[in-house]
């Protein structure tokens, strides 16, 4: 099975993704194979395991000589940029804000040589990195006493890695009691010496990122006072009475600050949908003026596909 590389095909196609795209839906090589066979671009007999395979390696072909990007992601295959940006600004009524620790790059290489999705190298050691310019421009700025608010991915809340975790050996477990000022017996079970230093690390041990923050005389905490407090044993009642309590320490500031970023989410939408009818309207014209010079042969197989 060959793809037909007409224009009109590359304008199907390139469509479909932009419509997608629109709506944040990710965008794989059997959807887009899928979608030419509804519309009789492609005979494809899907029961076929053979022939589906190879049209799907086709497929994949055909969006990579059309310009379109693969994702690299365990279990997925999506066609999408993956350049992505990094800054803080910060936000007060004695000065100008202003972008800092600005940080542009691309996902990093993965063995096929193909950029994969940013969280390939945005961990918590890059993070670490990024944060510690981002307190050094602050200090070169003037800012004193921030209150920094990360939201609750992975990379803003690891611990030192001198933290112990439950799958170290309990000799490793009974030391780190020791250090902690935990007294045990030396008895416990590794699951009970766990429990305790479970607990200690919870009430004293914070994110390296909190302690950078508090070291250089900022506050940094991380959102997610309700689903921080989840448990496999946590039920409704739980957390309807976690929710007006998280309600009821709600800052005047804390609110103002949440209308402020939907009034901007808003208006970033507003000059994205006037941007694509431009480019809607921009294409129709592209189109009026191919279909004017294309010759009979690729007009009589364009009537055919529609």
């Amino acid at each position: 099975m060959a793809v037909p590389r007409t224009k009109l095909v590359t304008r199907m196609v390139q469509q479909f993704v932009r419509d997608r795209r629109e709506t944040r839906t990710r965008t794989t090589a059997v959807e887009v194979m899928m979608y030419l066979k509804e519309m009789c671009v492609l005979d494809i007999d899907v029961d076929d395991k053979k022939q589906f395979a190879a049209s799907y390696r086709t497929m994949q072909r055909f969006l990579k000589a059309q310009g379109y990007k693969r994702g690299r992601r365990k279990g997925y295959s999506t066609y999408h940029l993956s350049k992505a940006i990094v800054a803080g600004i910060p936000d007060c009524p004695t000065m100008a804000s202003k972008v800092m620790a600005l940080d542009i790059f691309t996902g990093g290489k993965s063995r096929a040589k193909e950029p994969k999705d940013y969280h390939g190298m945005f961990d918590h050691a890059y993070y670490v990195k990024w944060f510690g310019r981002l307190l050094d421009e602050m200090d070169a700025s003037g800012v004193t006493k921030a209150l920094i608010v990360l939201d609750n991915a992975k990379y803003h809340k690891c611990l030192p890695e001198s933290t112990p975790t439950s799958g170290r050996r309990k000799s490793i477990l009974l030391d780190a009691c020791r250090l902690y000022g935990i007294q045990t017996t030396g008895k416990e079970f590794k699951s009970e010496l766990w429990d305790m230093l479970a607990s200690h690390i919870k009430a004293h041990i914070h994110p390296v990122i909190v302690e950078m923050a508090k070291h250089r005389g900022h506050c940094a905490i991380v959102k997610g006072e309700v689903g921080r407090q989840y448990t496999d044993m946590t039920k409704f009642a739980d957390m309807k009475v976690r929710l007006e309590a998280a309600f009821a320490n709600l800052k005047p500031n804390s609110i103002k600050g949440c209308v402020r970023a939907a009034q901007e989410k808003l208006k970033k939408l507003h000059e994205h949908l006037v941007q694509i009818d431009t480019l809607v309207s921009d294409e129709e014209s592209s189109d009026d003026s191919d279909n004017s010079s294309d010759d009979g042969g690729d007009s009589e197989y364009d009537n055919k596909l529609w």
